[in-house]
């Protein structure tokens, strides 16, 4: 490794990171205004502690991770119970006017892998299997109090903006945060980031997630393209080729929608397209990771098929329910995967058909389709309401992103996709200002921009119906001072 050119290169990032923190300010202090710290606060708990989890500078993983739950659940239920007992006034106004969290459907997901688990578990694994629970006590914890005051998606960005930061900033004080470069991928500088953690998969998993959150939270800026550019820095500086892929898929979205947008005309969008465009992003990837998986021959994806094949053989004769997620623990302990990056299924879809078959898989696809649906609703854009999924989604194929029978640098992944089911008066939803004239639709609706404070237009014309034209009385305002929504 060529040690000037890292050291360089770790100052233009940590460049890149107080700049992107500085051009977020708004949106970061928004998400910590008056009566939403607490949400704030239980966003940063579940970021910083997941994520620091999983770095080898931990002694005790296992004690962090239980400090993360602990810590996590008593925020939300602190936050339930003093809200309950003194609603903020400035929060009232921005109090949740959608909420379209599938609680039940994730839980029953969760219940399933739990079940089968335990059903399938061995003398050795009973106790491990039994365990996994304070992992749906958390789940539990977080999709019920999502219905009544929820973590919004800007407030797991700024968890997420902050904690990378940090990471970045603190490179030289990590031992071998920069590593050579490996068989199958490199740099121009001829080292790879990986930071605190075993891998730099994670962290470019975070960079991804980060900007999709931006994407769905705030209109394409020049402040915005700031932390856009320096996500996608880490993406290069990791190799994360599998994150810069989505994060890429989630702003070609984005590009498109704006591309086509009609400034002119307002629409909403017809349930019809909600469900192609739901179904596109729920089914597609499960069916592109599940046939990666079935057709990889040893080498494909950076040896990864070695894995997927050990993998599926694995679980042969188990098609429907799957063995459980603790017989994989057990495999990899004989040592029937390998060793360091043979230890990981490499993909979401391959980990959730180990646990649950594909009884598990169609039950994730279902509350995919149901995350992904409740969120167009509440942007009222297909884009803003699809890229969080998709970015999540076509992650999912080449790497694991969340273990649902855990508590991990990836649960709050999962979480932030959760967020997005929720929508707040002024900030992520659509806002009509003018009175349309007589035999003429209404006026576009507009996005504004937290970081920005400013207003922009977001519509679909592709996928929106003008047969679905909102129509309401004009003039109407809320007691916040902003347009009345309808349902």
């Amino acid at each position: 490794m060529a040690g000037g050119l890292v050291t360089l290169v770790w100052i233009a990032l940590t460049v890149l990171a107080i700049a992107s923190v500085f051009a977020s300010r708004q949106l970061i202090a928004e998400a910590w205004s008056p009566g939403a710290r607490a949400q704030a606060f239980s966003a940063q708990i579940i970021v910083t502690g997941g994520t620091f989890s999983a770095t080898t500078l931990i002694g005790s993983r296992e004690l962090l991770q239980a400090a993360t739950l602990a810590g996590f659940v008593a925020s939300l239920l602190l936050s339930e119970l003093s809200g309950s007992k003194r609603p903020h006034p400035e929060r009232r106004s921005s109090a949740p006017i959608m909420n379209g969290t599938p609680a039940g459907l994730i839980l029953a997901f969760w219940a399933w892998l739990f079940c089968v688990n335990i059903w399938m578990a061995d003398d050795e694994t009973a106790y491990s299997a039994l365990s996994r629970i304070v992992s749906g006590i958390a789940l539990a914890a977080f999709v019920i109090t999502q219905r009544y005051r929820p973590i919004t998606a800007a407030q797991f960005f700024s968890a997420a903006l902050t904690t990378t930061t940090f990471v970045v900033v603190t490179v030289p004080l990590t031992p071998g945060a920069f590593i050579p470069c490996g068989k199958f991928k490199c740099t121009d500088f001829d080292a790879i980031l990986q930071g605190p953690f075993e891998s730099g998969n994670l962290l470019g998993l975070m960079a991804a997630i980060s900007g999709a959150l931006l994407l769905a939270t705030c209109s394409i800026s020049k402040k915005s393209m700031v932390t856009m550019v320096f996500l996608f820095a880490i993406l290069y500086a990791t190799m994360s080729r599998t994150s810069s892929l989505a994060l890429g898929a989630g702003v070609a979205l984005m590009a498109f929608n704006r591309f086509l947008s009609m400034p002119k005309r307002s629409y909403r969008a017809s349930p019809l397209s909600i469900t192609l465009v739901a179904l596109s992003v729920s089914v597609l990837p499960i069916a592109i990771g599940m046939a990666l998986v079935f057709r990889a021959q040893l080498s494909d994806f950076s040896n990864r098929g070695r894995i997927w094949i050990l993998g599926r053989e694995a679980v042969s004769g188990y098609a429907a329910s799957g063995r459980g997620i603790d017989w994989w623990d057990a495999l990899t302990h004989a040592g029937y995967f390998g060793k360091t990056f043979d230890r990981f299924p490499h993909s979401e879809y391959l980990l959730i058909y180990f646990s649950g078959g594909l009884i598990g898989l169609a039950l994730f696809a279902v509350v995919m389709f149901r995350v992904t649906a409740s969120a167009i609703e509440n942007y009222r854009s297909t884009a803003r309401g699809a890229v969080v999924p998709l970015v999540f989604a076509v992650c999912g194929i080449i790497e694991a992103i969340w273990n649902p029978l855990t508590i991990d640098a990836g649960t709050w992944l999962f979480f932030a996709l959760v967020s997005v089911c929720v929508g707040t008066a002024g900030r992520n939803v659509p806002e009509e200002t003018s009175q349309p004239r007589a035999g003429t639709s209404w006026m576009p609706k507009q996005t504004r921009c937290a970081s920005e404070g400013r207003v922009v237009h977001d519509d679909s014309p592709l996928l929106y119906s003008n047969d679905h034209e909102r129509r309401s009385p004009a003039g109407e305002l809320a007691q916040d001072g902003q347009p009345e929504h309808r349902a």
